[in-house]
């Protein structure tokens, strides 16, 4: 029998505020962005790995925002949502993370996959859910590439002074670029601006950012185009925050 928990998203409103002043960038009319809802099988605990059934990152909702000011009405929507793993047992809260998009999605570019999508499964007679499938083709057509996304992952052994190190390793390595920090569960994510990279970094930024997963025990995976858990909203029982610098 499923007993709807008391849940909590949005855990630090402050934190969120950061985020969409810092980073998010007002879509134009063909773009938009996406919320997402996922729930990890590594947040969970041993004992409940026994009995809920999650992949690495069962994604359970995705919704479509316009604008800004949708952001905290969605995360607040989520909460009202009855999540089940493959079985039917109730996902706990702790398991949940939200997810957004860094960089906008085009509304033309999806419409364009989505066609050759249906036309192949309709041709094929195969099933298939619209709503889905629009929001599939959303998802992997970006528009404008904003942000370069390098996720630090530490294994859980790694000391906190390590994460402290390599956030100033990272600045030695991107100099005077524009980007920011989000502290996450596990690590960091750099989100660096695209057309804020110091010219003097230019050719050798990438590589040299790649290269730090040599200098500690876990990874640095570069995501061209990713997402990243939404600051101040929920992420494995705690929540990401902003690392704020100042370009003055």
């Amino acid at each position: 029998m499923y007993n709807k928990q008391m849940r909590k998203f949005l855990i630090n409103e402050h934190e969120l505020d950061l985020y969409l002043d810092k980073i998010f960038m007002p879509p134009t009319d063909d773009e938009c962005y996406c919320v997402m809802l996922g729930a990890r099988r590594k947040y969970l605990t041993p004992e409940e790995q026994e009995s809920i059934r999650l992949g690495g990152a069962d994604m359970l909702r995705r919704v479509i925002i316009h604008r800004k000011d949708q952001v905290k009405s969605v995360v607040k929507e989520l909460e009202g949502g009855i999540y089940l793993d493959r079985d039917g047992n109730e996902i706990p809260n702790h398991a949940f993370t939200v997810y957004i998009t860094e960089n906008p999605r085009s509304h033309r570019k999806a419409a364009r996959k989505l066609i050759h999508e249906l036309t192949d499964r309709i041709f094929e007679d195969q099933k298939f859910s619209l709503d889905s499938l629009a929001k599939t083709a959303l998802h992997k057509s970006p528009s404008r590439k904003l942000y370069l996304d390098f996720d630090f992952d530490f294994d859980p052994s790694v000391p906190k002074d390590t994460h402290e190190l390599m956030m100033d390793r990272t600045k030695e390595v991107l100099q005077n670029s524009h980007y920011e920090i989000v502290m996450t569960k596990n690590g960091f994510h750099v989100l660096l601006f695209i057309g804020g990279i110091d010219e003097q970094v230019k050719k050798t930024f990438y590589n040299d950012m790649k290269n730090l997963s040599l200098e500690f025990t876990g990874d640095v995976e570069v995501k061209n185009d990713a997402m990243c858990p939404l600051p101040g909203c929920a992420q494995g029982g705690s929540y990401p925050h902003m690392i704020i610098k100042d370009y003055a």
